[in-house]
């Protein structure tokens, strides 16, 4: 049953409605030691071999952004494609070999390439959290996420499936699509399976043996379509959601923010712009939830089993991003099998 999937969501996603932030503090320099090097550009860029060819790039800048960043985009024949204020980034599109040159720019934080991203999922045999609910202990504490909205980044939400069904309204209370897809809802399906996770009631399970209510079945939903119906998506579009739910963090009492999906650690969550937006998001009040990811293994592969599935090589500790930010809440799975 794809209720029993671990979505990346634990029931203090809905408990806990703020983070401590942690400091970070530089290290003290000696008299003599060397000023450090700030690094602006991330590695996909360390060789850009003189290239002219144009590549779309997630500029973040020191403050606002503003007439200035257009006019160096400008000057370097690039064009800008969005700007993210409460997220202080512009998306763009610059040839590589002017990357350097803007990154040099004292307005400017950081520059990296906008990475595709995928959903992640991995199979359990409880959902942390989610067995209380179904057993009944848990509702009888209050802790259902009533009153609480919960927005989930992924490929859409079925709205009309019963499980979000209150009062004959659904409790998914708004919808909007960054994922740039020809096709409208949850082609894909990950993205219902995850919010039932978080807030299904498990009314379609009715007269089944299990129940397959989520962790919060009280909380209202909000849509936010990032991956298109195989699952995938592109950094640009995670910074446009999560813009868009700080920006409509009131409006519909957002608290929550769930993300099932990752893409490789290439840079410290300090320069990271997914991690920056986790970050944002939190310092704006919201708790964000992440998956650690599906990078048990590389894509190296080592031989093949007696059926012909491929062996591949195990990675360990492997968290993608922005999963590794401190600000996050990062939730892992187990594989039953």
């Amino acid at each position: 049953m794809l209720r029993r999937i671990l979505a990346s969501l634990s029931i203090a996603s809905i408990a806990i409605v703020s983070l401590p932030l942690a400091s970070f503090a530089a290290p003290a320099r000696g008299r003599n030691s060397e000023r450090r090097i700030e690094k602006k550009t991330a590695p996909e860029f360390d060789s850009t071999n003189n290239s002219t060819a144009t590549v779309r790039v997630l500029m973040q800048t020191k403050g606002a952004p503003s007439e200035a960043h257009d006019g160096a985009l400008m000057t370097a024949r690039g064009r800008r494609k969005a700007t993210y204020a409460a997220l202080n980034t512009v998306v763009a599109e610059v040839p590589l070999n002017e990357i350097e040159n803007l990154a040099k720019r004292s307005d400017v934080a950081y520059i990296s390439p906008d990475r595709p991203v995928k959903s992640q999922i991995n199979l359990t045999n409880e959902t942390t959290g989610a067995s209380q609910v179904q057993a009944g202990t848990l509702l009888n504490t209050g802790f259902d996420g009533k009153n609480i909205t919960v927005a989930v980044l992924d490929s859409g939400i079925s709205a009309s499936h019963p499980d979000f069904i209150r009062r004959n309204r659904s409790r998914v209370i708004a919808s909007v699509d960054f994922s740039g897809s020809s096709r409208a809802g949850d082609a894909d399906g990950h993205g219902t399976g995850v919010a039932g996770v978080v807030a299904g009631n498990g009314i379609a399970s009715e007269g089944y043996a299990g129940n397959y209510a989520g962790v919060a079945p009280g909380a209202n939903l909000v849509d936010v379509r990032i991956l298109d119906e195989n699952g995938i998506g592109r950094a640009s579009s995670v910074l446009a959601a999560f813009n868009w739910v700080i920006e409509n963090k009131q409006r519909y009492n957002i608290r929550v923010v769930n993300l099932s999906m990752g893409t490789p650690v290439r840079e410290s969550f300090h320069t990271d712009p997914l991690c920056k937006a986790v970050e944002s998001a939190v310092r704006a009040g919201i708790v964000v939830v992440a998956s650690a990811g599906n990078m048990g293994r590389t894509e190296e592969i080592l031989g093949y089993n007696a059926d012909g599935s491929p062996i591949y090589q195990l990675a360990y500790g492997a968290i993608s991003s922005p999963a590794n930010s401190p600000y996050a809440i990062t939730v892992g799975a187990t594989d039953s099998r």
